[in-house]
C-alpha cells in the first residue's frame, strides 16, 4: 500500500511537470509571436508650439491710449519733487493676449538719486477708472524694492490697469534731488 501511494505521487508530479512544461512552451511561443507581431500606428500626430504674448505699457490718463513700455521708457522720468509733493498719477497696463491664462508679477525695485534721498512713497492700486491718490494712499517707503502685485492672475485676451503716483513728504532730508527707480514686472503662464 505504501508502494502505490508512493507511485501515485510520482505519477502525479510527473504530470504536473509536464503540464507546466508545456504551459511555459505555449507563453514562449505566444510571447515571441506577439513580439515579432505587433505594430504600432500614430494617426496623424502633430506637435503644435504655443506662443506666449503679454504686453506691458503705460498712459498718463485712464483711458484706450497707452503706450508700448521697452527697457529704456521711463514711466516717471527723472522727479524732481519738493516736500509735500506728487507726481501725476501713471496708469500701466499689463494685457494678455494668449489663449490661457497668466500670472503677473510687479515690483519696484529701491530708489537711485542725485544727491542720496530715497524718501520717496509709493501709491497703487489695480484700478478700473481714472485714480485720485490722497496722502494717506502713500503707504510704501520705496528704500527697497515694493511688492505692487504678487502673482495675479490675468484671465485669457484680459488685461489688468495699474494706478501708481510717487510723493516726496513734507518731512524730507534731501528734498529736491532728482530721483528715478526701476519697475520690475514679470509675466508666467497660470497653473
Amino acid at each position: 500500500m505504501l508502494k502505490e501511494s508512493r507511485h501515485n505521487a510520482t505519477a502525479r508530479s510527473l504530470v504536473i511537470g509536464i503540464l507546466c512544461f508545456v504551459l511555459c512552451i505555449f507563453m514562449l511561443f505566444g510571447t515571441t509571436y506577439a513580439w515579432f507581431t505587433s505594430s504600432v500606428a500614430t494617426a496623424n500626430n502633430v506637435i503644435k508650439t504655443g506662443s506666449y504674448n503679454s504686453s506691458l505699457s503705460f498712459s498718463g490718463a485712464f483711458s484706450d491710449t497707452y503706450v508700448e513700455l521697452s527697457d529704456t521708457s521711463e514711466l516717471f522720468g527723472n522727479l524732481d519733487l519738493m516736500p509735500g509733493d506728487s507726481s501725476d498719477v501713471k496708469y500701466i497696463k499689463i494685457s494678455n493676449s494668449n489663449s490661457y491664462p497668466i500670472t503677473a508679477n510687479i515690483s519696484v525695485g529701491a530708489v537711485s538719486s542725485a544727491g542720496g534721498s530715497s524718501e520717496l512713497k509709493l501709491a497703487f492700486e489695480i484700478v478700473t477708472e481714472e485714480k485720485t491718490f490722497t496722502d494717506a494712499d502713500y503707504s510704501h517707503l520705496i528704500a527697497s524694492s515694493v511688492v505692487i502685485l504678487d502673482n495675479e492672475e490675468i484671465a485669457a485676451g484680459g488685461s489688468l490697469v495699474i494706478a501708481l503716483s510717487v510723493m516726496l513728504p513734507l518731512n524730507a532730508v534731501n528734498p529736491g534731488v532728482t530721483t528715478s527707480f526701476p519697475i520690475i514686472v514679470s509675466t508666467t503662464q497660470a497653473g
